[in-house]
Parts: structure tokens; sequence; C-alpha cells
């Protein structure tokens, strides 16, 4: 009901009390205690303080409610793409829900910090947008890197898991089989290889994760200034993290669009991904690498195209299994003795970390040991040889190869 019937419906009840106490009096009976509708009463003379309506009061009741539907007609409804208030009274209706329920449509709704490059398809309009974004500059030569400068495979997000663990789960397409022990270990998934188009089937050992901006690439064209923390943020960024099959990584090495390409149907998301980091970043790309990320990004839209995480209509799985290695004699250690100064050995010696012998955060320190590897090598030790580290779940030949080319870790 609005406040005018409320008005009108009050009125009608205190003449019809004045009526009622009047016909009271005038039959000779003793008025009733003052009433608190607002009756009082004066020896015989009955009066109300809360005056009754009249005539003349209900006409000036319906001139009102006639001017305020005028109003409520003739007022203009608030422009939605203005954030003012309009000037114009409206009569608020008993529908209408509290002004503090109502979101203003100015509100700016938070969006992440980055959006995934396989979650929109460019259109020429955001071609142009990422190109603009990207600043052309000649490379230089490589000259300080080293793939330890950038701290990868380290769980930056705090899900507890390391990147590449994040970067399969991520990725693998419908339901994988966990360990048990340990959830962000999967046992067996099925993935799909954007640079080469194989959908792999089996455990994810033989699968890499590759940066898109491989670490050299980023290097050469601006990373060398970064400190160590910006470096471990791109090493672990998952905006251009992808599980490819390890031959097609081989393959692509640390070269950029120029001189590498994965095949046609998955330009645009490659070409965008690198846009969208290499700005994000602050990262140069060559004119060769422009004219290359240009054609690609030409791709987008097109029915071929892929995304992903999501496996072509066709394709058929490539099913493989992880190599299976002989068991290792058991080799009997000395036991150990600690040093006479009192230090803690931790299994380290110079750049070498000994496997058989170093700490959960020594091991941590060697590419693709994350804290669940280093706690499932202590578990296995020993190891006759560093390859003998196949023998550990999530390291295949291609995490392997990372390992003994980085030369940090060894058996004494």
């Amino acid at each position: 009901m609005s406040a005018l019937g409320v008005l009108r419906r009050g009125s009608a009840f205190v003449a019809l009390g004045s009526a009622l106490l009047a016909c009271a009096v005038a039959d000779g009976e003793s008025p009733a205690a003052p009433l608190e509708a607002g009756l009082s009463v004066e020896g015989s003379t009955t009066t109300l303080s809360a005056s009754a309506t009249t005539a003349a009061e209900e006409d000036r009741l319906v001139e009102t409610d006639r001017a305020v539907e005028v109003v409520g007609v003739e007022s203009t409804p608030p422009d939605p793409r203005s954030d003012e208030t309009s000037s114009t009274s409206v009569s608020v209706s008993e529908s209408s829900p509290p002004t503090s329920d109502r979101v203003s449509a100015s509100t700016s709704i938070p969006t992440p910090d980055r959006v995934p490059a396989s979650t929109s398809i460019p259109t020429p309009e955001s071609d142009a947008g990422l190109l603009g974004a990207l600043t052309v500059v000649a490379e230089g030569p490589r000259t300080g890197y080293d793939r330890s400068l950038f701290s990868h495979w380290r769980d930056t997000n705090g899900s507890g898991c390391d990147a590449r663990q994040d970067t399969l789960a991520e990725q693998v397409i419908g339901f994988p089989q966990v360990d048990l022990f340990d959830s962000c270990v999967i046992v067996e998934g099925d993935w799909y290889s954007i640079f080469d188009g194989v959908t792999h089937a089996g455990s994810p050992s033989e699968l890499d994760i590759d940066h898109v901006i491989a670490l050299a690439e980023a290097w050469d064209s601006g990373a060398s200034t970064w400190d160590s923390a910006t470096r471990r943020r791109f090493a672990n960024d998952p905006a251009h993290l992808v599980a490819v099959t390890a031959s097609s990584n081989r393959s692509k090495s640390d070269a950029d669009l120029a001189d590498w390409r994965p095949i046609r149907s998955a330009w645009c998301v490659t070409a965008t991904i690198t846009a969208e980091v290499k700005a994000a970043y602050g990262l140069g790309v060559d004119p060769a690498e422009y004219d290359a990320i240009a054609e690609m990004l030409g791709t987008c839209g097109a029915s071929d195209q892929v995304t992903i995480g999501v496996a072509p209509v066709g394709t058929v799985p490539e099913v493989t299994s992880a190599p299976t290695t002989p068991a290792s004699p058991t080799i009997t250690q000395p036991p150990s003795v600690a040093p006479e100064d009192g230090s803690v050995d931790d299994g380290s010696v110079g750049d070498c970390v000994d496997i058989n012998t170093a700490s959960v955060e020594a091991l941590d320190a060697i590419v693709h040991i994350g804290p669940s590897r280093a706690a499932d090598i202590i578990a296995l030790r020993p190891f006759s040889s560093v390859e003998d580290l196949t023998r550990v779940s999530g390291i295949g030949a291609s995490r392997l190869a990372d390992i003994l080319a980085e030369g940090l870790a060894c058996v004494r």
C-alpha cells in the first residue's frame, strides 16, 4: 500500500470514530476514555485532536494524489549510461528494493591480473592491440645466461603443488588418475600437445612443460636486467606454460617464432600467448619475430585453430607408458659422520648436490625436483647414478635430460 493510501485509510477511520462517538453522546451515554486515535472529551463536547477528515481535506488529498501520479508519469528515468542521479523526484513504489541492495551501473567488476591467452579468440581489432603493445628492438647477444638463474617448477601460487604439476592438472583432458598419497601427482591422464597435434594418454612423465617464451629467449629480450624474484615469477607463470610432447619441445628448443613454429592449427594460441606475455613483462621482439607473430595472429578465428586443454574431434590418443628400468643393485652406504666443527652437511659440495645424502632443501634446488619429489628421492635411496633418478615418479627421459644438462645433481 502506498503512503497516500495509508493516509486515506487513516482519515476514514478517524471520521468513523467521530461519528460513533457523536451518536453515543446524543444517546446520553458517558463517553469512554480518550481514544488512542487522537480523540479527546471535554465535558459534553467531543472534539478531534487529530483533525477528522472533512470534505475539503478529501478534495486536497485527491489533488495531491493526482499531482503525484503526474510526477510519476512525466519524470524521466535516469540515464543508465550516466553515474549522476536525476534531479527529478520520483515516488518510491512498494516493489522497489532498498537502495542499498542495488548495484550501481558504474560499479566495476574486479578482473584477474592476467587472463590465460587460450580463453579468448582474438579478433582483427584485438590483433592490432596485441601488436601495438609490443616493443620492437634488435635482439642483443646472449651473454651471461644460465638456466639456473630462473628458479622454475616452484610453488609460486600457494597451491601446494609446483608449477609443472599445476600445469598438468589445468590442461589435462577429462578426469585423471591422481596419486592417493599426493594429490599434486597425476599418475595417468590425457593431454593434447598443441605443438605437434598429438594426444598423449598415460603417464605424464613423458610430457614436457614448455615455456612458450623460452627462458633463454626471454634473457635475450630483456630478462637479463631482471632481479631474481621477477625471473622466478616469469619461469613459473602459467600464462605461458603448456604441456607438450618431449619431441616437439626439443624441436622448439629456445627459438622464437621467427625461427620455429608449431603446426598451423596452433598458430593463433601460440602467437597470442607470446604477444600477451612479452607485453606484460616488457620483453622486446625483433623485427623478424614481430612479423611472425603478426602472420600467425591472422589465423585467429579460423575453424582449425585449437585451444589448450581441448583435443580436436577425431584425434587418436598416443598411448605411452613410463620406461621401465632394471632394479638397481643395493649399495651399502657408509655411515655419515658429522663434521667436527658442528656444521650440518646438507649433501651439497660446491655446485654438486649428492642425491644420496642431500637434504630436502638441497634437493629442491635441482631442476624439476620439488619438495614432493625430493621426499621420493630420499625414500628411494640409494641411487647408483644420476641417471637412476628415472625411478622417481614424474622424472622421465626428458626431465632427466634437463637434470643432467644442469649438472647440479651428482652421486659421490
